[in-house]
């Protein structure tokens, strides 16, 4: 289900997306500088969601000087285009890097074969049966899936 938030004025809702905003620099910052320096163009990852489902993308770049340097001016946040079973297309939006797990290529052509549908307990098989060593990420090609 949703996680719907009701707010009885602008004011308060803008309160809350500033401390969220604030909660994603904090959580940036305290992140292994080895997970940062793999959150770049190119890079899949994967997000567990509450929902019961994961949700597996790739950081993009952006086509707009506008959002270049809008994403330069912070570093916490990522374009992104993320697939899931609840949006087989894709979609194309912002997301906290703290929350964006990187992973290998073949993780995101193994969820997109499966049209999304891979659940966080069948990875943990695949990565135990496979070893540290299929975690290990290297950056994908720009090409857009």
């Amino acid at each position: 289900m949703a996680d719907i938030r009701y707010f009885d004025t602008p004011e308060e809702m803008f309160d809350h997306i500033n401390k969220l905003q604030e909660e994603g620099i904090a959580s940036y910052e305290n992140m292994p500088d080895d997970i940062k320096s793999r959150l770049v163009t190119g890079q899949s990852f994967l997000m567990p969601t509450p929902h019961g489902f994961l949700i597996f993308g790739k950081i993009i770049e952006s086509e707009y000087d506008e959002d270049k340097q809008s994403l330069a001016a912070s570093p916490h946040l990522r374009l992104v285009r993320a697939y899931s079973v609840a949006c087989v297309e894709g979609e194309v939006g912002t997301q906290f890097a703290c929350n964006l797990l990187p992973i290998p290529r073949y993780i995101f052509d193994l969820a997109k074969d499966r049209k999304w549908d891979l659940s966080l307990e069948y990875l943990v098989e695949l990565f135990a049966s496979k070893g540290f060593g299929a975690y290990e990420t290297e950056l994908d090609d720009k090409e857009e899936s």
